[in-house]
């Protein structure tokens, strides 16, 4: 099998083709910066009435569907053309069905859980990379470590090393040089390729190298070349061959050539409606494919989450001002809002009157609020740009490291876009405040973090979150002050102070497991005579914030058997010498 230091020598052998490109002057130098068809009626579809009946994106998830299962490796364009029909034929035949090389609805429904289970399964999402500024979807659960390259882009890794995706951008191109990239590396006497294609201005190689394998697209548009490489061990060919596909159909190196609206499956939810009616009885596409038993497929929402209920919708803003880049390039290559387990998994879990966007963007204050004449939450790069250099400061002094100074900046705008998340949820779905409102979103944010199923996250993980939120509110805590006016007006403010919080935070950590979390007492974190009532007062939470929500779960989510402003402002630490954004990882 190929280690990291194999795997990064075989990539550094394609960056080296590119750089020596640069050098000839060949190459510019790399950049650092639907109509919806008539909705079914419950009952039986056969395949000579499906195909009217489904839409473009319905198409495509078929098509997703058939490239995951590994029968297809072409373009989920939508198009059931000759290379799909081929495709369903082989799999109906490996599937004891009768291959007619269409689909009746219940094989649809197949094929579409196959889709959402393989993306479930790799966390296939898109990329944010504001560097390469292009647009493809990747499987976070498999490349897990990120970093700038030196080719413009962005270099991901799987954590064994084993397989690799760079992003590349350069710049100062002329006309034509595709050409020159491309005898480059299809000239290559490492490599063998055994697949390509050329176009005008883009190209497609893949094969093999060594005991490894790779997938290389690029494009030229004007004066800008712009594509990646993905390199895997033979050892992961599997499963890397139908990621391969995948990331190949995702990606627009120059953005989308036409605007983009979100996917909707009305012809597939109508069907699934239909067998759920019935029962789940249902005939004609069973059995198991090469990956193994293909799942039911699940609701989903507008956005593709398999829940049901009203998506969300994120946003990053570039900010107008130099100061605040750095934080825009943080949260845009992190895509840090979406990655909030929490808020992934309430995305679509609800029923809403209206939709929820979350956005970020430069606010000229330190700050993150609800506002509820947009139905938005807005996380202000102000806000980040001063976690980042807290947590830098409380890095150095208690020597944690870059991997302490980055979670304490992602586990606190967790908590405050939870925090926010509660504040919008009172307000669109009409709930009553479970005390001081200020409070109450507290209390939602911990309960959230603590039901830790989320992304199977351990209750370690959360409890280990969730105190460097407690460790915000004591950095940032009331103090003193010799003005006797701003010290009164700190009582008055609709908050809790930070050292209320901070203890009440405290209280609910050890309220959901005293017998396991007794060390906070222990330490003296938390005083004992509040340690006795803690468990009583988690309970009561609990419950309360079940009974408001439950009713506006959409109704997979309950059949599921689902059941169990600001966040305050921080103070800005004094200017450190060296970089703070230069410690953080990706």
């Amino acid at each position: 099998m190929v280690g990291r230091d194999s795997e990064r020598g075989s990539r550094r052998v394609r960056a080296a083709i590119v750089a020596v490109l640069v050098a000839c002057g060949l190459l510019g130098a790399a950049s650092s910066g639907q109509a919806q068809s008539p909705r079914p009626q419950a009952g039986s579809i056969d395949a000579s009435d499906l195909d009217g009946m489904l839409n473009v994106p319905e198409k495509k998830l078929l098509q997703e569907g058939l490239i995951w299962l590994g029968y297809y490796n072409g373009w989920a364009d939508g198009v059931l053309a000759r290379g799909t029909r081929d495709a369903i034929w082989s799999w109906q035949e490996q599937n004891g069905v009768q291959p007619t090389g269409r689909l009746d609805g219940e094989q649809a429904l197949r094929l579409a859980g196959s889709a959402f289970s393989a993306r479930d399964r790799f966390g296939w999402q898109p990329l944010s990379d504001s560097r390469s500024r292009i647009i493809l979807s990747y499987p976070s659960k498999l490349l897990t470590e990120q970093k700038n390259s030196d080719m413009g882009g962005l270099l991901l890794d799987s954590q064994d090393g084993n397989v690799s995706l760079m992003t590349v951008r350069m710049t100062d191109i002329k006309p034509g040089q595709i050409d020159a990239l491309y005898d480059a590396l299809a000239g290559d006497q490492k490599s063998k390729v055994t697949y390509e294609f050329r176009r005008d201005d883009l190209f497609i190689l893949s094969g093999s190298r060594g005991t490894g394998k790779f997938y290389a697209r690029y494009e030229q548009r004007g004066g800008e070349i712009r594509g990646y490489d993905l390199i895997w061990d033979a050892a992961h060919d599997k499963e890397m061959g139908p990621v391969s596909v995948m990331v190949s159909n995702s990606f627009y190196p120059f953005g989308y050539d036409t605007p983009q609206e979100d996917p909707s499956y009305p012809t597939l939810q109508a069907l699934l409606d239909a067998k759920e009616q019935a029962g789940g009885a249902g005939q004609g596409g069973g059995g198991t494919s090469r990956g193994g038993t293909e799942p039911s497929p699940q609701r989903t929402s507008a956005s593709g989450n398999p829940k049901g209920g009203t998506a969300f919708s994120y946003e990053y803003q570039e900010p107008k001002s130099k100061e605040m880049q750095p934080a825009y390039q943080f949260v845009q290559d992190t895509d840090l809002i979406r990655q909030i387990s929490e808020i992934r998994t309430m995305d679509g879990m609800f029923i809403m009157p209206r939709p929820l966007a979350f956005v970020a963007g430069e606010c000229g204050t330190v700050n993150a609020f609800y506002s509820p004449k947009e139905s938005m939450i807005a996380l202000c790069y102000e806000m980040v740009d001063s976690l980042v250099r807290e947590g830098h400061a409380l890095a150095k002094q208690t020597g944690g490291g870059s991997d302490f100074q980055t979670d304490y900046v992602k586990q606190n705008i967790r908590f405050i876009l939870l925090h926010e998340t509660g504040h919008a949820l009172i307000d669109i779905l009409g709930l009553p405040s479970t005390g001081r409102e200020e409070d109450a979103v507290d209390q939602l944010a911990a309960v959230t973090m603590m039901l830790n199923n989320w992304d199977n996250e351990a209750t370690d993980e959360v409890i280990a979150s969730l105190k460097l939120v407690a460790l915000w509110f004591s950095v940032n805590g009331s103090g003193g002050g010799s003005n006797q006016d701003a010290d009164m007006a700190r009582y008055a403010d609709e908050h809790s102070l930070s050292e209320q919080r901070y203890f009440n935070l405290l209280c609910m950590m050890y309220g959901r497991d005293p017998d396991r979390y007794a060390q906070i007492v222990q330490d003296g974190l938390l005083p004992e005579a509040r340690a006795g009532r803690c468990r009583t007062e988690t309970v009561k939470i609990f419950e309360a914030w079940s009974t408001l929500l439950i009713p506006h779960f959409a109704s997979s989510v309950k059949s599921d058997g689902a059941g169990t402003g600001t966040a305050g402002t921080a103070a800005q630490p004094q200017e450190e010498p060296e970089d703070p954004y230069g410690t953080l990882k990706r």
